[in-house]
């Protein structure tokens, strides 16, 4: 249980273990999470928060045919807009009634939630309750607050949504302006942003402004949290301390230049150091665009081949000598294994080792013998 010890509230969930405890807990690995919980409090946050998207998504991990997947995905956007024409009938913001929604847990498994053999496979499906996302309403100066115990998605009046957890706070100032749409957050939300060239939107925290035109990523910025994280599945954004010296130069027109994320990568804010640090996820997924196009079995490939498929398969850069690496054949089949497993077997399979820096993987290797 040591690897989860610098686990955040996305790491949880993309882990197939907690998942499993989650949902079908065994009174084994209910032990093994109290105790773990109990040795680490400071995680208890993230810990609930994770338990609690994972209860929201209430997805079991068989296997679908692409053919049951898409059938699924239909009959959901069909009850969707059904429900969504009756809610325009009169106003849908702060009714007095439960609307629990896992609509926007089921939007991160299609933005690109793709995990190893065993475990979602692309499955994706739309769960709903009592209806679709609460609308955020134009043209307003509103304050959300979800102090419910769990996750809730809220639709922007651009299209966006934020799947928003227990105990955290959107404010939505005024409607979107022409040339920018912004939100303040307290709190962890993941965000899926229609994309719109002519307006960046803006997520703002007490430490940091996340710029982007059009992704899906993740803002954990706890009050209490001595950090803050922002991790991004697809697409890209620009983060930007309050305090970095060319803040509104950055902010201003619709460029994204300076500390850029792209899919897999993440920076972590360390308030008391008001130092950022730029990562992989623990757990890199395949992007979307290669899902089911890129094949890991390897069958003498020039490991400098290898390793490109890997970069392009989830979308990071990984840098090696080329010269030193062309003539070593690899000879394995790696299909079932996440990103962090496969460099492992590949580079002892060629004497070499690996280390991350500033959210790219360098191989280190004399060659081989």
């Amino acid at each position: 249980m040591n690897r989860y010890e610098n686990f955040r509230t996305n790491d949880f969930v993309w882990d197939r273990f907690f998942r499993q405890w989650v949902l079908s807990p065994t009174s084994e690995s209910d032990r093994l999470w109290q105790e773990w919980v109990q040795d680490h409090p400071e995680r208890l946050r993230r810990v609930t928060a994770a338990r609690n998207i994972v209860l929201a998504l209430q997805v079991d991990e068989p296997e679908l045919t692409a053919e049951k997947v898409e059938e699924r995905v239909r009959n959901t956007m069909d009850r969707l807009q059904t429900l969504d024409s009756r809610k325009r009938q009169g106003s849908v913001y702060f009714r007095r009634r439960d609307l629990f929604v896992r609509i926007a847990a089921a939007i991160l498994l299609i933005s690109g939630l793709v995990w190893g053999v065993g475990q979602w496979k692309n499955t994706v499906e739309l769960v709903l309750e009592n209806g679709p996302a609460e609308a955020l309403p134009v043209n307003s100066s509103i304050e959300i607050f979800n102090q419910s115990k769990q996750a809730r998605s809220y639709s922007l009046s651009d299209g966006s949504r934020v799947l928003l957890q227990p105990g955290g706070k959107l404010t939505y100032q005024d409607g979107f302006a022409d040339d920018h749409r912004t939100i303040y957050l307290v709190g962890t939300g993941f965000f899926e942003i229609n994309r719109d060239t002519a307006r960046p939107f803006m997520v703002y925290t007490r430490d940091l402004v996340t710029k982007v035109l059009g992704t899906s990523f993740t803002v954990e910025a706890e009050d209490t949290a001595e950090d803050v994280t922002i991790s991004v599945k697809t697409g890209k954004v620009l983060v930007v301390g309050k305090k970095d010296p060319e803040f509104k130069k950055k902010m201003d027109g619709n460029a994204l230049s300076g500390n850029v994320l792209l899919p897999n990568q993440q920076i972590i804010f360390y308030r008391n150091d008001a130092k950022l640090v730029k990562t992989l996820v623990a757990e890199p997924s395949l992007i979307p665009s290669q899902r089911g196009t890129i094949s890991f079995s390897f069958e003498e490939t020039p490991v400098n081949e290898v390793f490109d498929r890997l970069a392009a398969a989830y979308g990071i850069e990984i840098q090696y000598d080329e010269k030193l690496l062309r003539n070593c054949p690899l000879t394995a089949v790696l299909e079932s294994q996440n990103l962090h497993e496969k460099l492992d077997i590949i580079c002892k399979a060629v004497e070499s080792r690996y280390e991350i820096v500033e959210g790219q993987v360098i191989i280190h290797s004399k060659g081989c013998q």
